[in-house]
């Protein structure tokens, strides 16, 4: 009986001590509740998604490989359609001048002026000068070629007497008229004094980079008042040349 006593006794003083232990622990309020709240919000939203932060870079890095991929094709097409106009002209054109003046057989070009073709090359035809002590009507000039093409070119056939002509066509020709006109129309008449040191010079090929330049000495007649016209026109590599070319014109006018 007395056993069962002190046992009710431990139990009643274990269960007064564990109801003081709860009565003494701090219980939370209403204003700690929602603090507690608030701050677990501040957490949520400074913290980023990084998973959304790694497909927004991913997309700008698509973005801006897809523009530079687009710009280096557009500027690519380019190169490749001039390339392509090059080709289908067989790099034989002349490139017309901002004035319109495309030193064709219709629109001649002045003496000293420069005729360019697409390929590089470059012929120009300076201005004539009288030549002191010689005959009258007699004067001098030069043909001077550039080669800014790649690779060598020739500006004349190996046949250095076909590489001349005071009438036919020929990779240089000088002969008195107008452009138009094979013979001249007033009577005029010219004669080429060194023809053949020039033909032979016309025979040598032109290297990448070089430019080579030729005397040319002519006498002019009028054949009607006292000035003829001149003609020089410029077929480089004449009729059989591998670059189909187009003929340069020249014209001047010199008193006898």
């Amino acid at each position: 009986m007395a056993d069962t006593d002190e046992h009710g006794q431990v139990a009643q003083e274990t269960a007064a001590q564990t109801a003081a232990q709860q009565h003494a622990a701090p219980q939370p309020t209403a204003e700690s509740a929602a603090r507690g709240d608030t701050e677990d919000a501040g957490t949520a939203e400074g913290e980023p998604d990084s998973g959304t932060g790694e497909r927004m870079s991913g997309w700008e890095i698509g973005c801006l490989v897809a523009l530079l991929t687009g710009i280096g094709l557009f500027i690519l097409g380019a190169l490749l359609l001039a390339e392509l106009e090059k080709g289908l002209d067989g790099y034989g054109q002349i490139e017309g001048d901002a004035d319109g003046t495309t030193a064709s057989v219709a629109a001649p070009l002045a003496a000293g002026a420069t005729a360019r073709y697409e390929d590089g090359l470059s012929v120009t035809v300076g201005e004539a000068e009288r030549v002191a002590g010689a005959a009258r009507g007699t004067y001098r000039f030069t043909v001077t070629y550039e080669n800014d093409a790649h690779g060598e070119l020739r500006i004349g056939a190996r046949d250095a007497v076909a590489n001349v002509s005071e009438y036919g066509d020929a990779p240089l020709v000088v002969r008195a008229g107008d452009s138009l006109d094979d013979t001249s129309l007033d009577g005029s008449t010219s004669d080429w004094h060194n023809s053949r040191a020039v033909g032979r010079k016309l025979s040598e090929p032109l290297g990448e980079d070089e430019s080579v330049t030729v005397p040319v000495r002519v006498t002019v007649r009028p054949g009607d008042g006292h000035q003829a016209p001149l003609t020089v026109a410029v077929l480089p590599g004449g009729e059989h040349s591998t670059v189909h070319r187009d003929t340069a014109y020249w014209e001047m006018t010199l008193r006898a």
